[in-house]
């Protein structure tokens, strides 16, 4: 009787454990959580994001880096390199395009997944941008004269050997990698930011205090028009004194605005909605996985089995 009772007791124990087994939602939150890292993961190995971020030092500053640094601090700086056939290639000429954003030096050259074609639109020579259709996704023009640089907002040309851009005035020489030298040239009346010509109204500082962020002081005599000299998209707000301005588009590829008089402050800020909703989803699906865990656990505890007590028929 004994034995008969020790059996049923741990024939209640085992059935009781195979049913919680089964009941129990197991590894769907560890999963789910290894499903969404891996898609992650994927995701910015094939955008190529994270490379440079592999090495210790993935941006080192040498003596060439830091000179050119030194003298365009936080200008604009055009490339003029030998590739006025095809703006769709970087052919050595300043720093790779969206690297050089690590030496926090800004050049008019993208490389980018899903390049805008209003950049290639912009380029006054079409047979210069048909590569693009094999998917480079790069746009580097050769900037040869100071009339373009001022088109694209750059206060200064690194030139290739041999190039002298037209109008622009000569600044310094910088030793180079890919050749022995590269040439710096100072763009006159080039702005990021201005005013129609005649209008009267001027830019009198402007500061960048972080990513996507402007803030100008203005005199404005009468209601002008700004141009920035920024890439046109959904997303970018206009403040003249704390007030929303209307923002459209100049030259198929900057943004616009018009001023009223008085005006002395300005913003520029870019913060596009679906931002404010990707960081909704992904608090909220934070926190869901955070209640799920929770859940999971008080469901476990709730569902383990009691420690079976002595069988009444052992005393027998």
């Amino acid at each position: 009787s004994q034995s008969q009772g020790r059996s049923q007791s741990q024939g209640r124990s085992q059935s009781q454990g195979r049913r919680g087994r089964a009941g129990t939602p197991g590894a769907f939150v560890p999963a789910a959580f290894v499903v969404l890292l891996a898609g992650q993961s994927a995701y910015l190995v094939f955008a190529g994001v994270g490379l440079n971020s592999y090495s210790s030092k993935p941006y080192p500053v040498d003596s060439r880096v830091a000179t050119l640094k030194r003298l365009v601090g936080t200008g604009l700086v055009a490339l003029d390199g030998p590739n006025t056939k095809d703006v769709t290639q970087w052919t050595g000429t300043g720093l790779y395009p969206e690297v050089n954003l690590g030496y926090g030096i800004r050049e008019v050259a993208v490389h980018d997944p899903v390049l805008p074609p209003s950049y290639l639109l912009t380029w006054p020579v079409p047979g210069a941008t048909v590569n693009d259709r094999l998917g480079d996704n790069v746009f580097v023009p050769s900037v040869g004269s100071a009339k373009r640089a001022r088109f694209y907002g750059a206060s200064f040309i690194l030139a290739s050997p041999g190039r002298v851009p037209k109008g622009a005035v000569f600044v310094a020489r910088i030793p180079a990698a890919f050749v022995k030298y590269l040439s710096l040239y100072r763009v006159p009346g080039a702005a990021q930011f201005g005013f129609d010509a005649g209008s009267g109204a001027l830019v009198l500082s402007q500061v960048q205090p972080e990513n996507g962020l402007w803030r100008l002081a203005v005199r404005v005599p009468r209601t002008s028009a700004l141009t920035v000299r920024v890439t046109y998209l959904p997303g970018w707000h206009v403040l003249a004194d704390g007030r929303a301005l209307p923002v459209h588009e100049v030259d198929g590829l900057f943004v616009g605005v018009n001023v009223p008089a008085g005006t002395r402050n300005i913003v520029v800020r870019y913060w596009p909605g679906g931002l404010s909703v990707g960081f909704g989803l992904a608090v909220g699906a934070l926190a869901a996985l955070v209640l799920a865990v929770a859940a999971q656990e008080t469901w476990r505890r709730g569902r383990r089995p009691a420690r079976p007590g002595p069988d009444p028929l052992s005393v027998l």
